[in-house]
Parts: structure tokens; C-alpha cells; sequence
């Protein structure tokens, strides 16, 4: 669930830098803005950001969302068309799917640069850390008036270090640990390795040996003592079952040729 976007105190019409004033009433012939694609926490549609700055807001969002779950994203767009900002900050609330699912921990910072109109959107799991009260402090003590000196990026930073401060604050379900390297791994990348191993063991060793090597194997490979019990039973048992058949004084054999 999103936070209802009819109160007032997260939205802002600042002046704008280039000195246009903005419309009264916005042209109903004009369609809704479009919902960009959401390939970034930081999405610029105007230029108004550098590279390097950019750059800088997507590590201290990812870094944020790394330390505490909650999603932050920011989206500057020329104009929302003929949509009030509150209406097109929530349709790209919805569509971008900000915070996780169970905690609804998403922020959204949209500001539409022509029509000097912004609007910070949050998740309900966040309104007790950002109310609109405080929302609207953050539009008005640090972002307009850093737009107003014709500060576009200075005031995005602004926005964002405040939104950081206060989701900091607040007392979030912990992140899904990050999976390690041998987590992600695939395990098809394992299996060939580990089964020639195993076959080298059962065949060339005795049965005790091949059982105590799977063990070993399987522990290296899997990193688990149930997985080591599971391979040091299977290698010992088959290894038997191959003494008996014969597999095995066939494989010694063929190893002196």
C-alpha cells in the first residue's frame, strides 16, 4: 500500500531557475508524462544532473538500501503532462513497485523541472519516520531553496540526505542478507567436479577410504556437515556394492596398464 498522494504538504511549486513562470492551469489537451522504465535508484529525464553526481546519489541509495531495506529512488522529468504532480507521483510509485513487499518501505523523490512542481511520495511502512509534515519541511528548508538559486543537483542532494537521515532513524525489519560468492555459485558448476571426485574415490580407494574421502569431498564442495554425513554414507555403501560386483578390481587394473 502507497501513501496517499491529496495532502498538501509534499508538494511544492518553487520558482523556477530559468525565470518562466509556471501555468496557471495546465493544457487538458496535453497527455500524461510517460512512467520510465526503472533501470536506476536515480532516473534523470531532464539532464539537469552530471554523470558524477548521479552517480554519487545511486552508491548512498544502494548503500542505504543495503543497511536498511527500504527503497529510495529519485525521478526528474521535464513536466508530469497533464497530470497534477501528486496524481503522476503516484502512478510511478505504483508502477516502479518501491519497498519491499511486506514492510512498504519505498520513497519516491519526483520533481517535474518546468513545471517547478516536486513531490516526495512514501510507502506507509515509512510515514511514521517521513509524515507529510516532515516532507514538506525537507521541500521547503532544503530542496526549493536551493532550486531557487539555481542549484538543481544541490538541491536533489539536499532532498535525498534528508530522506536518508530519517529512514536511518527508524526502525525497519533487517535486509535480506547479500548471498556470498559460494552462495551464488551455481550448483551445476559443482555437481561435475564433485561426482568425479566421488568416482575416483569409491573406485580407486578401499570402501572404508572412499567413505571417509566422499565425506571430505562433499564437505569441501557443499560446506555442510549434513552434506559430508549424506557423502561419506553414499561413498562407503557404493563403494561396497562395487567391490562386490567386481567394478572395482576392473578399474585397478585398467589403472596399471
Amino acid at each position: 500500500m502507497q501513501a496517499q498522494p491529496s495532502d498538501e504538504a509534499k508538494t511544492s511549486q518553487p520558482p523556477a531557475t530559468t525565470g518562466q513562470p509556471r501555468p496557471a492551469v495546465k493544457d487538458l489537451a496535453d497527455a500524461p508524462a510517460d512512467v520510465p522504465q526503472l533501470r536506476a535508484r536515480v532516473t534523470d529525464m531532464t539532464g539537469k544532473l552530471d554523470a558524477t553526481r548521479r552517480q554519487a546519489l545511486e552508491q548512498q541509495l544502494a548503500a542505504l538500501e543495503q543497511r536498511k531495506g527500504a527503497q529510495v529512488a529519485v525521478l526528474l522529468v521535464p513536466s508530469t503532462g497533464q497530470d497534477t504532480i501528486e496524481q503522476y507521483a503516484t502512478r510511478v510509485f505504483d508502477a516502479w513497485r518501491l519497498g519491499r513487499k511486506d514492510t512498504d518501505d519505498g520513497v519516491l523523490l519526483v520533481v517535474a523541472t518546468d513545471d517547478r512542481a516536486l513531490r516526495i511520495e512514501v510507502g506507509y511502512g515509512l510515514e511514521g519516520a517521513i509524515p507529510d509534515v516532515m516532507a514538506g519541511r525537507i521541500i521547503r528548508e532544503q530542496i526549493v531553496p536551493r532550486f531557487q538559486a539555481g542549484d538543481m543537483a544541490g538541491g536533489v542532494e539536499a532532498g535525498v540526505a534528508a530522506i536518508e537521515k530519517l529512514v536511518d532513524g527508524e526502525a525497519l525489519p533487517p535486509p535480506a542478507p547479500t548471498p556470498t560468492a559460494s552462495e551464488e555459485l551455481p550448483m551445476g558448476e559443482l555437481a561435475l567436479p564433485f561426482l568425479l571426485g566421488m568416482v575416483v574415490l569409491i573406485l580407486g580407494a578401499s570402501t572404508i577410504f572412499a567413505g571417509v574421502g566422499a565425506a571430505l569431498v562433499s564437505w569441501f564442495v557443499f560446506g555442510s556437515v549434513g552434506a559430508a554425513l549424506i557423502g561419506g554414507v553414499a561413498g562407503f555403501a557404493i563403494s561396497g556394492l562395487l567391490g562386490v560386483l567386481g567394478f572395482k578390481k576392473l578399474f585397478r587394473e585398467w589403472l596399471r596398464r
